[in-house]
């Protein structure tokens, strides 16, 4: 039943389950024009890129397992424009983030009175899709997604980051770099 909308698959699947799943899940939901987040690791991630989602999200080390090397900047982002996604963010932890798309940019990772990285990966996709929503350009998507996941670095445990907290990072004058 869904149609035009966001759907985010995340996370791993029980051993019993066909690693295509996330495929064809994908391959299903694009029939109705769906926009499609994928953040997983492993078979699931190698088999769901199949599918063509619209962003994935892989960290340094599910990228690295994805391509079968060592993390080397230049290569990764030759590497994922090849797979020819609209976007795929590549989380570098307290690096920051690779944005590669039809441009690439690098992002540092914002400064934060670090308390946990629980959630970070989930509000940067948070982000990600608020940023969707309201038609931002790349460069706000970016700072938006961003500002999501340093703020909910900012925040204990697995609670979700204020929205007010959100929007500081949000604003803090910081460009991301085009490579």
């Amino acid at each position: 039943e869904l149609k035009n909308d966001i759907v985010v698959i995340s996370g791993s699947a029980p051993s019993s389950v066909n690693k295509n799943i996330y495929k064809d899940i994908i391959n299903f939901l694009k029939i109705n024009n769906n926009y499609i987040i994928l953040d997983c690791a492993g078979e699931l991630l190698r088999n769901g890129i199949e599918a063509k989602p619209n962003i994935i999200k892989p960290n340094k080390q599910e990228i690295c397992e994805l391509l079968n090397a060592e993390y080397n900047e230049d290569y990764v982002i030759n590497e994922c424009k090849k797979i020819g996604l609209d976007l795929m963010v590549v989380s570098l932890g307290e690096d920051g983030a690779l944005f590669i798309g039809k441009d690439v940019y690098k992002y540092d990772a914002l400064k934060v009175n670090y308390k946990s990285s629980v959630g970070a990966g989930d509000s940067l996709i948070a982000g990600l899709i608020y940023s969707k929503l309201n038609s931002f350009d790349m460069k706000d998507t970016i700072k938006m997604a961003m500002a999501c996941a340093g703020a909910a670095c900012e925040t204990e445990g697995t609670k979700a980051p204020n929205y007010e907290d959100i929007i500081k990072m949000f604003n803090v004058e910081k460009s991301s770099d085009k490579i």
